[in-house]
């Protein structure tokens, strides 16, 4: 380990590394299990991640909707993030998507809103709690 300008090497490693985040998902029409999930990185610290780092970096080319886990109360929920700039959740420091594949054709973008109803719209919708999450007509809207 060489030391420079008073700063190992080892410690330089070790900043760098913590600034790419592995985000693990499982898409339900594929069967796949959450129990085996997928994984990929990001280049950012996991609390700076946003739905679009998630979009950019999605290793699947096609249209995607993204659930997150996240607490609630005492609980384990899914929560919809449709908002680009929203930092997504993480639980006991990992992040976990639920992804959900609406088309393999296009990007991976949200439609974009008029400005006159943005502010109107909701980012997010009522968590639901994990043992229901399966059921993806079981969300409301706020």
């Amino acid at each position: 380990r060489r030391v420079h300008g008073g700063i190992s090497s080892f410690f330089v490693l070790v900043i760098v590394m913590s600034q790419k985040s592995l985000v693990y998902y499982f898409i339900t029409t594929d069967k796949d299990q959450q129990d085996k999930p997928n994984a990929f990185y990001i280049p950012k610290a996991l609390n700076e991640i946003k739905l679009k780092d998630i979009k950019s970096c999605f290793p699947i080319p096609g249209l995607y909707h993204f659930r997150f886990q996240m607490r609630f109360e005492n609980s384990i929920v899914w929560m919809d993030v449709t908002n680009d700039e929203a930092v997504v959740p993480a639980v006991s420091g990992k992040i976990t998507a639920k992804v959900s594949r609406l088309s393999w054709d296009g990007p991976q973008e949200a439609p974009k809103v008029s400005s006159s109803s943005a502010s109107q719209s909701q980012s997010f919708s009522k968590p639901t709690s994990k043992s229901s999450a399966s059921n993806s007509d079981d969300l409301l809207s706020l």
